[in-house]
């Protein structure tokens, strides 16, 4: 095969907002090369030509969601067999609950199964009752997880189901994980069902931050995680979202015509999956802008080198976190993501 001639074909739509209207478009991604091709599947047409990318080709599977040209597309179906056997044969999902001890340091599980080599696609933590507590019986490898407080996670891998059971099973009886397909499906349709509620408090003694998209992309989450809990906060709210550009615009509003890298800003928002992170405790907004350090990550490199943004972030907008600057804004920002999203 000549180099470049690898090609996924998927079936893709994005909601058009304006229109009310779900559109359909082929996203061809070229691995080898790092490009990709869109076809508007309305009009027949070509809607984007054969371009590089910079998004990590592992984020091209069933079920993702990726931003291109502004549009948050999300891949509904392999479009042909080549990809089918290629993708769907040895790329699995697999469904991690993390329950009890878990929860005081989910950035270790976390950074345990990313550092491993699994992805992460995406979270909510909830409260386990009613519809949940029944789907997760019905599904094979998390029957024994009982009520109260659980992170679900879902990671995508290489025979993920047996590998990441594997290393769940050995690493806490409070980590569980789904080990079949079916089950897997199921419990991800139950928990990420819009009606499930997250568990955020949206309290007073709360505060956000927010992992932004290239640190997730990076593998970086479970450490931000560890370093946040580290600094003695309690995690109250964790979700996943992916943002279009509206939503990213919308949320950055406030450093519009202040900050000079608004709109690579809002770029970096809408660019990938972001895991907004409620956290609680004494004093939750001062103790959380001084974990996370500086906005400029080279300037925190000087002079707070132990921070977040010093050890993962990369300059003033991919600077790994953005926590809310005003004590004031903090509601208003936790209901952005844990109510009106």
């Amino acid at each position: 095969m000549n180099v470049g001639s690898e090609r996924w074909a998927f079936t893709t739509t994005w909601y058009d907002s304006l229109a009310s209207l779900t559109r359909p478009y082929s996203l061809f991604v070229y691995p080898e090369t790092s490009e990709i091709e869109m076809i508007d599947n309305k009009n027949n047409r070509s809607f984007l030509r054969k371009t590089k990318t910079a998004i990590p080709m592992s984020s091209f599977f069933l079920g993702a969601e990726v931003n291109v040209l502004g549009r948050q597309l999300k891949v509904v179906e392999y479009a042909d067999e080549h990809t089918k056997m290629a993708l769907g044969s040895v790329q699995q999902s697999c469904c991690v609950v993390l329950t009890a001890s878990c929860l005081s340091d989910i950035g270790q599980p976390l950074d345990f199964l990313i550092s491993g080599g699994f992805q992460f696609v995406r979270c909510k933590l909830i409260n386990i009752s009613g519809k949940i507590a029944s789907a997760l019986m019905r599904s094979e490898g998390l029957e024994n997880v009982g009520s109260g407080m659980a992170l679900f996670v879902e990671l995508r891998g290489q025979n993920a189901l047996q590998e990441v059971n594997k290393q769940m099973t050995s690493y806490s009886p409070d980590a569980h994980s789904s080990t079949t397909a079916e089950g897997t499906s199921s419990i991800l349709a139950a928990v990420f069902d819009d009606n499930i509620l997250y568990a955020a408090t949206q309290s007073d003694s709360s505060s956000l931050c927010v992992v932004l998209p290239h640190a997730v992309g990076s593998g970086n989450l479970g450490k931000i995680v560890h370093e946040i809990q580290g600094g003695g906060l309690d995690i109250t709210g964790m979700r996943s979202a992916a943002l279009n550009r509206a939503c990213a615009q919308e949320f950055f509003e406030v450093y519009k015509g202040v900050m000079p890298e608004y709109q690579q800003m809002v770029h970096e928002l809408e660019s990938g999956v972001c895991v907004a992170i409620e956290v609680t405790g004494d004093d939750a907004h001062g103790r959380l802008r001084a974990i996370c350090g500086p906005h400029d990550s080279e300037l925190a490199r000087h002079v707070r080198p132990a921070t977040i943004r010093a050890q993962l972030g990369e300059d003033k907008v991919k600077n790994a976190v953005h926590c809310t600057d005003l004590p004031e804004d903090t509601a208003l920002e936790l209901e952005y993501f844990f109510s009106l999203l």
